[in-house]
């Protein structure tokens, strides 16, 4: 169904510019782009080696309509994009942006996935662009290499998000929280010793960040611990991230408008985005043949 719209959208958009003039001010406007209306494709050339600038300037243009088929053109290479430039612009971006140097994002050991760096001191335009980047991938049918907690797709649905999450977010604190609402004896205060409070990494420095106002103040007991718990994920996966995830959304929204959410599940949407986490070599090994000398066993194929 999103492949149908989106190539219903793309001819849609085709159509409707190319029964516009175009005007100089448009060329002089797009010079990140080949601003040539009666072409079918939104077609964008970048630098290899200043990607996330380019990308940045060029994807923030206005005049650019995102809602044609996408032609990536890397800037003195050669080479027509029959989709496999487009692919590699996503994969490179998609690996500048979520390297360690960009601080944008923070990777999780425990379950390999990526955070939302709310120390960043990246500007909130970059995370619209990396929100895009998704966007227009998933509008041009092209898989992504990457790896969000399933709480991510809930939050662009605007589904709720509940201790599951947590667990998917991070197993070790989920549960530490559960053994904290497990415990049923009245020492909880003096055992646990946990305030309304969460202390945070930031570039060697370390804050306390109050989950209500004078938390730190404040001790986890019998009677508020199950407040504490959802106190602790609503700054975990809402107020922590909140100027950052707005950035993003609106960014990933800029193709569709909101239209498929009352239709997609959480899990279809990370699946539409990322592909399926199960390969199954079997059966590609069951479907392939071999060309060119290679066969079944050959070393290199094996």
């Amino acid at each position: 169904m999103l492949n149908i719209e989106s190539d219903i959208q793309q001819e849609d958009a085709f159509e409707s510019e190319r029964s516009n003039p175009l005007s100089l001010l448009d060329m002089m406007l797009n010079p990140g782009a080949v601003a040539n209306i009666y072409l079918r494709y939104c077609i964008i050339q970048v630098h290899r080696d200043n990607l996330i600038e380019d990308s940045l300037n060029i994807l923030s243009d206005p005049h650019l309509n995102f809602k044609k088929e996408l032609k990536v053109k890397f800037i003195g290479e050669q080479g027509v994009d029959a989709g496999g430039v487009a692919k590699e612009f996503f994969q490179l971006i998609v690996k500048n942006i979520f390297d360690p140097s960009y601080s944008m994002f923070n990777y999780n050991q425990e379950t390999r996935t990526y955070w939302f760096n709310s120390e960043t001191f990246e500007p909130p335009i970059k995370f619209e662009l990396i929100g895009l980047i998704i966007g227009l991938a998933l509008y041009n049918s092209v898989i992504l290499d990457i790896h969000f907690p399933r709480v991510v797709y809930k939050k662009l649905l605007e589904a709720e998000w509940n201790m599951e999450d947590l667990h998917d977010f991070s197993p070790s604190i989920a549960k530490s929280i559960e053994h904290i609402i497990n415990y049923k004896e009245e020492d909880l205060e003096e055992v646990f010793a946990c305030t309304f409070s969460v202390d945070v990494e930031s570039y060697g420095n370390k804050k306390t960040i109050e989950l209500i106002p004078g938390g730190a103040s404040v001790y986890i007991t019998q009677e508020n611990k199950e407040m504490y718990a959802k106190k602790y994920m609503e700054w975990l996966f809402d107020k922590s991230i909140e100027p950052l995830f707005a950035s993003f959304k609106k960014g990933f929204y800029k193709l569709y408008n909101g239209e498929f959410t009352t239709n997609c599940y959480p899990e279809e949407l990370e699946l539409m985005i990322c592909g399926s986490p199960v390969l199954d070599f079997l059966a590609l090994e069951r479907n392939t043949t071999y060309e060119g000398g290679y066969y079944k066993n050959s070393p290199i194929i094996k």
